[in-house]
């Protein structure tokens, strides 16, 4: 799914509220939860050759809300 139209996977997004969103990364595989139930995973893993981008979607499709408290674990 894409933030364009609201929703990932089959998972509608509110809009007008906050939203926890984490990302888990691993070597086989890829996790996206909100608000702390996972919406999405796959064993397909997002193309490593390209720079991480917060708030757009391959240098467009620029996401048009606010974005606070950003972490990276390792």
């Amino acid at each position: 799914g894409t933030g364009l139209t609201g929703t990932f996977g089959s998972t509608s997004i509110s809009t007008a509220t906050w939203h926890h969103i984490a990302i888990e990364w691993g070597a086989v595989y890829f996790r996206v939860y909100l608000d702390g139930t996972r919406v999405f995973q796959t064993t397909v893993m997002p193309n490593g050759n390209r720079q991480l981008e917060i708030g757009q979607y391959y240098g467009s499709y620029n996401f048009g809300g606010l974005i606070d408290q950003i972490e990276f674990w390792d």
